[in-house]
């Protein structure tokens, strides 16, 4: 458990506005609703004090395990990692004109182009003579993912 010293300490009366958005109009707010405004924002404080060090708890995890893995604690929880990898255009001109009339049928159209399977395993083809130009115009991003659930 992280040694987070409370977000928030008021010294004074906590005093606020409430802004009404339609007529502009100030109004002093309620001394429950800045009571738990404070409590907000120390409970929010902490929970990003806690996500940074379940941030470095998970990387412990990815670094010395790496995925994929599972380690288990019976009857307390289970830590998955996981590895995943997205293929992304870099340049939508350029395949367009390199892949032509093919274009339409190894893209996906949407706001974004995305590569299809075929196209991915195209540009990994050692024998494709589209392989070479194509990996100029694709990007293969990786992450690594760490989930937490109750282990039974």
């Amino acid at each position: 458990m992280s040694n987070t010293k409370p977000a928030v300490t008021v010294t004074h009366k906590p005093s606020g506005e409430y802004l009404d958005r339609e007529t502009g109009e100030l109004r002093p707010l309620e001394r429950s609703t800045l009571k738990l405004m404070l409590k907000g924002w120390d409970i929010k404080k902490k929970i990003d004090a806690l996500e940074a060090e379940l941030k470095g708890i998970n990387a412990h995890f990815i670094d010395g395990y790496g995925a994929p893995t599972s380690l288990i604690m019976p009857g307390v929880c289970r830590v998955a990692v996981a590895e995943r990898e997205s293929v992304k255009i870099v340049d939508e001109a350029k395949l367009q004109a390199l892949l032509g009339e093919r274009f339409k049928d190894l893209v996906k159209a949407s706001t974004k182009y995305a590569p299809t399977e075929q196209l991915q395993e195209i540009a990994s083809s050692a024998d494709d003579p589209l392989a070479k130009p194509l990996r100029k115009l694709l990007s293969v991003a990786k992450s690594e993912t760490v989930t937490w659930r109750a282990e039974k």
